[in-house]
């Protein structure tokens, strides 16, 4: 359960930045970053990410010469994307057909978000 009480503005020096996000520290030493605008991840203290982006607007991958393997899946009105990093890091996320976003998990990786929708992807966290 999150530490209600030591909320602290998002930083971009974490693991998971929200822009115009508020960061609660967890019990188990991860933290959580939500906005107003209905974005939650939390980050676990082993580097997993996990959280609901009700829109991704755009995804983009800093240097995309990091990227390893991209895999996509298309289920009905739903794509599914699997990117594997040099060094280990691993991001999935799966959105519908109109952008809107379900799911999005990732293990040892830096993601930014916009409060638009934006993401980007950094590649694998350095150890």
């Amino acid at each position: 359960m999150p530490h209600e009480d030591k909320p602290s503005t998002s930083n971009p020096r974490d693991v998971v930045y929200i822009q115009d996000g508020v960061r609660i520290e967890n019990d188990d030493g991860g933290y959580t970053v939500t906005n107003r605008d209905g974005v939650v991840v939390s980050c676990g203290p082993d580097g997993s990410i996990d959280g609901k982006l009700p829109v991704i607007r755009a995804l983009s991958v800093a240097d995309i010469s990091r990227v390893t393997q991209h895999s996509i899946a298309r289920v009905f009105d739903t794509v599914s994307h699997t990117l594997h990093f040099e060094g280990g890091g691993v991001l999935s996320y799966m959105h519908s057909s109109t952008g809107e976003g379900y799911e999005f998990s990732g293990r040892n990786v830096y993601v930014e978000m916009s409060s638009d929708g934006v993401v980007i992807v950094h590649g694998t966290t350095p150890d």
